[in-house]
Order: structure tokens, then sequence, then C-alpha cells
């Protein structure tokens, strides 16, 4: 990390700026932080988007460019939808309460004080901070404390017949209120209340029923349910008051029984949609921790409208193919059980799959040890319009006998120490990311972001464990002993990795170490644009981050 001193207004401001170079001929970038740019450098710092910092502000859960009427000249807006205290979400998922986390991550970890999302914005020409243009509300009566929505987790700018809008989708954590789509106009003003035009009920009273994936297909905009129900509109209106279900100006395309009924029986729910070569892919993951339910590997069906075919719907003319698991060609998680999901990128008219590891499903159904013993470093895939497939980033198995790169799983390079180990341990992979969490064109170039637990060693001790639930003496014993162990195999640093390729066979590292931010676990979501790539980060330790990565020329 380097320190650039700059000066303006004979005021002095400290900018936060890494180069990163990995030699002749690899690409050379500039990653500049541009929330909070005068916080730091030393680190933790406080950030979390806001002028000042706000560390509940866990996640920059989503981002999208909005343009600006009232300045045509401009880039526009950055909307950035956040995810609020979700260690502590994650961990009561898991049956770990507030009183027995905090003390595991002590001043690291920010106390619960209001979880209700935010949505901010920011100008893409760097003229001003962050607006807060949305806050959710939270519940009544005896639940007053209680955030109705706790983040926006997916947002996505679409051309309407009456121009652009920006459409964010709400977490809804507790299965008391319903989950929402939420427009946002250009060149509202920051207390104007976007216009609610999709709006789902919980499916089960007190289970919450989410939405998460938007894209676009054909020229629609699509959006579905955790139950999977998936819905398309040309033109989003608003809907009528109310807290029941309400779709009016949508059409369903597809439902739970076209996907074999596998959020019924397996509790998978629709999770990325992307359109290629005529197609809508899309990945069903299961983020179900019920323990019968967990860790059984990701599906992949692609559909289009095609009333004609043999097994096209009755109700919607829809046709689905299944392609990974449930009757398709390769199996569930492409033969992993551990892959839960998958992110989804066009790149050079090839689809790109990057896989993400179950994580919360075995904590919560074997514990700890359960977690550490299905940990699987995440691989990176790709297919073509024929469906064939090829391993690019990961470690060869029965399926793919052999990759594309020279990278195996989780961009994993063994240690010299590793490599004179005996040959079982030679061949082992250690890598801590678990998540190619996001994929993004820009400039030509793909990018992947992973998810890197390495930090949670640093809380890993005796009487953590002992906070966490872990009984055994013994085994708390030997993953103090593991994690004392680690670097000698392990020398990645702490923070996420981003990566970048041209053909997808030769990657460079563009950062491995969160931007110098060992508590950016998480380089959470991707965005290209005009002024860079914009990455935003999972930090909930100390408030997400966002970067703007550059080219050097």
């Amino acid at each position: 990390m380097y320190e650039l001193r700059l000066k303006s207004g004979g005021v002095l401001l400290f900018a936060c700026i890494a180069l990163i170079s990995c030699g002749d001929p690899a690409p050379k970038f500039q990653a500049q932080r541009v929330s909070n740019p005068t916080a730091g450098p030393q680190t933790p710092f406080v950030d979390g988007l806001v002028p000042g910092g706000d560390r509940e502000n866990s996640y920059a859960w989503c981002m999208d460019v909005l343009p600006d009427p009232a300045d045509p000249s401009s880039e526009g807006w950055l909307y950035v939808g956040t995810g609020r205290d979700l260690i502590l979400a994650f961990a009561m998922a898991a049956g770990v309460s507030q009183e027995q986390i905090q003390p595991v991550f002590k001043e690291d970890l920010p106390e619960a004080t209001d979880g209700r999302a935010r949505m901010y914005r920011w100008k893409l020409d760097g003229t001003g901070d962050f607006e807060e243009v949305f806050r959710a509300s939270n519940l009544s009566g005896a639940l007053e404390k209680l955030p109705k929505e706790i983040g926006f987790r997916g947002c996505m700018t679409y051309e309407t017949p009456d121009g652009p809008a920006l459409f964010a989708v709400t977490v809804e954590p507790l299965g008391l209120s319903p989950a929402r789509m939420l427009k946002f106009e250009p060149g509202a003003a920051p207390d104007a209340q976007p216009k609610e035009v999709f709006r789902v009920a919980p499916w089960e009273s007190g289970t919450r029923n989410s939405l998460r994936p938007l894209a676009v297909y054909d020229g629609r905009l699509l959006v579905a349910t955790q139950t999977n129900e998936l819905f398309a509109s040309e033109n989003p209106p608003e809907q009528p008051e109310g807290s029941d279900a309400s779709t009016e100006g949508w059409s369903k395309i597809a439902d739970d029984s076209d996907f074999g009924g596998l959020f019924e029986s397996s509790g998978f729910s629709l999770w990325q949609m992307v359109e290629f070569n005529g197609w809508l892919y899309v990945i069903l993951g299961n983020p179900d921790p019920v323990a019968e339910k967990a860790n059984q590997g990701f599906h992949m069906f692609k559909g289009r409208l095609a009333p004609d075919a043999p097994n096209a719907s009755a109700e919607t003319g829809w046709e689905w193919v299944p392609i990974v698991g449930s009757g398709g060609k390769l199996p569930a998680g492409l033969g992993v059980p551990a892959f839960k999901a998958a992110s989804l990128v066009v790149f050079k008219n090839q689809v790109y799959v990057g896989t993400l590891t179950d994580m919360l499903g075995p904590w919560v159904s074997g514990g700890l040890n359960s977690l550490t013993m299905n940990m699987r470093p995440p691989q990176i895939y790709r297919f073509d319009a024929s469906d064939q497939w090829q391993l690019l980033v990961g470690d060869p198995d029965d399926i793919f006998l052999y990759r594309r790169s020279d990278h195996r799983a989780g961009f994993y390079t063994a240690t010299d120490q590793q490599i004179v180990m005996p040959s079982r341990y030679q061949r082992a992979n250690y890598s801590l990311n678990q998540y190619v969490w996001w994929m993004e064109v820009w400039d030509g170039r793909l990018f992947a972001s992973t998810f890197d637990i390495k930090v949670f060693l640093r809380y890993l001790n005796d009487s953590s464990l002992q906070l966490l639930g872990v009984t055994q003496q013994q085994y708390r014993a030997d993953i103090v002993e593991a994690v004392s162990l680690l670097p000698m195999v392990n020398q990645n640093p702490e923070g996420f990795d981003l990566w970048t390729t041209d053909d997808g066979l030769t990657w460079w590292p563009v950062t491995v170490d969160g931007f110098g931010s060992p508590h950016n676990y998480g380089g959470r979501t991707l965005k290209a644009t005009s002024q860079g790539l914009f990455v935003g980060t999972a930090n909930p330790f100390y408030g997400a981050q966002l970067w703007r990565v550059n080219n050097v020329d």
C-alpha cells in the first residue's frame, strides 16, 4: 500500500491508493478508495461508505449506475445498496446469540443498534460525498426495534419505456413483512420515496420469502422469489398499498414445478440468471441451513419461450432444460456437493461460472467440525453455446480431468514447505478462498473477486471456541494447532482476492489482500463504468468500502 498526499485548496488530503504491478507482461492497475478516502492509512479504520463511517454497513451488497437527467453531460450516479449487521444475522441463523458472538470478535465487531437497510448514491465524477436516498422502517408494536428490511441484495438499472430507473430488491429477515422491489427514479431528490413495484409475502408464517436475482431477458426485467416463482415485466408499475403479495403488471414465466420442485423438496432457490445465446440460464442455489437440505450442490437450467416445444409449460409457454443436476448431463454442484451456488457472467461469447461453497449449512447442521470438513476452494468453469464445459481455475477430478489455466482452486499456490511434505500433503489445497463472489467484464477483461475466510482465524483460540459451542477440549486444541501451522502451507494474506484475465486461461492478481484491509474479506460486488471498475467490499467489522480500479495508463 502506498500513501499519496494531495494538496487541495491549502488542505492536505490523504488518499489511499494501491498500485498493483505484476511485472511485464502483466497488466498494471491503480486502485483508489473512494469511500472515506481521508480515513487511514492505518488499519483498521472505520468506513461503511458514508462520511464519518458507519460500521453497521457490513456489505456493499449491490451496485449500478443511474444517469442524472439534471446534468446529461455528467457520468451519473453510482447507487450502492448495503446489508446491515450481517455477521450477527448469520450467527443467529446458526443458533449463536449476540452474547456469544460479541466476545469472540471483541472491539472488531460493531454493536448492532440499527439494522435498517440503506441505499446510497455517489456521483461518478467524484464531486461530492455519499448521499443516503433510502432507509427502511422498523416493525411496529413489541417489535419496534427490529427492521423490516436489512439490506438490498440485488439492484439493476433497467430501461423502461418511460426511461431508465434503478430497481432494487430487499431482504426481509424475519418472515414478518413483505420482501419488495423498489424503483428509484433518476434525478429524484435524496428524500424522495422510491416506488414499490413488486411485493411478495412470506411464503409461510414466520418464514421469509426473499428476493435475490435480477436480470434482463428479451428486453424485459426479471425477478425471482425464494420459492422459485420467476416474473417478467416490460414496465413495472407501482403496486397498490398493502402488506400482501402484489405483482400487478408482471407475468409469471416459471414456478418451482419447472425446476423439479427443488425448493419444496430441498430448499433450492433461484440464485443468479444471465441471458446467453437466446436462452435464460439460471442457477438454483441452496442457502437453507437445515441439516438435511445443506451441502447438496447447485443446479442449473436454461429456459426460453417456446410454446411449441414438447416439454413447454401449458401455462407459460416456456420450456426449461436441466444442465447441471436434476436430470442434467452434469451432476449437482458439478460433482462437488459443497458448491452450493454459482456466479455467472458472459465474456467473449462464453458463460463463466464461479462456484460458492456452502458455509452456513454445515455450521448449522454439524458445528465447526462439519464446517471445516466441508470447506472447498472455489473453481471457475466456462461453457459455450453448445453447452460444452471446461474447467479453467480448479482442481481436476473424475468429471473434469484437467484444467485450462495454471491456477488451482481458489487461485491456490503451494508453499516451498508444502512441496517437500509427504505426497498426500503435497496434493492438498489449503486455500481459504471459499467463493468466487462476483465476476464482471470491464475494459475487455474479466474480473473475479473472492470471499477469503482467513481473517476469522485470528479470532480462534480456546476461549473463543468455547464461546462458539465447541465443547470437546481435544477438538479445540486440534483447531488451535491447525491454525498455528497453516502459514506453512498458505501464505496468502488476509483479505479478498481480485483476479483478472483477457482469455480465461492466464490470470493476474489485482489484489490478494483486500486492498490492504485484512477485514475486507470479500469483493462482494463489481461494477464496470466509464470511470473504472468499482469494487464494493464485504467488511462487517469496520464497514464496507468502495474502491475504483483503473489501468495505470
